[in-house]
């Protein structure tokens, strides 16, 4: 097995055990995290999985006032939530399979909200070009009847 791979399977038992507890200790993601690990970018895409997670990540003498917040998980429900953290937490090592991932979680508008945009810029425009008009016009005669 790579280094990778085996780093990947310890990040997913993090994960899963996060999710099945809902929330993790400092100690606890640095025991189990691997040797392997060790560059700041991956730590942190460690933390912002768990964050999107609702994985609360706490120091270790909160735990059981945290332990009465969290409701129990199936195990069936924990299964299926792992393998789509397997889907998620997939290596990506180009930077155009990196922007891509970043761009496709970012929601675009849809119809209604590209008129709505584009109406409320349309009057703020006539708006801005009636106000323009009005205060121009008399200084610009007012000049010309300086000179």
């Amino acid at each position: 097995m790579k280094k990778k791979e085996h780093a990947i399977k310890e990040m997913e038992k993090i994960i899963a055990l996060g999710r099945q507890k809902g929330f993790l200790t400092y100690d606890e993601v640095n025991d189990m995290l691997p040797q392997d690990v060790s560059s700041s970018e991956e730590i942190d895409r460690l933390f912002e999985i768990l964050g999107n997670e609702d994985i609360q990540l706490i120091e270790h003498g909160d735990e059981k006032a945290v332990e009465k917040q969290v409701p129990p998980i199936k195990e069936e429900m924990l299964m299926q939530e792992q393998l789509k953290a397997e889907e998620r937490f997939l290596p990506l090592d180009d930077p155009v399979k990196m922007y891509l991932k970043q761009m496709g979680s970012i929601s675009l508008l849809s119809r209604e909200n590209e008129i709505e945009l584009r109406n409320s810029n349309g009057q703020a425009l006539r708006q801005n070009s009636s106000v323009t008009k009005f205060y121009r016009s008399p200084r610009i005669s007012w000049r010309e009847g300086l000179t």
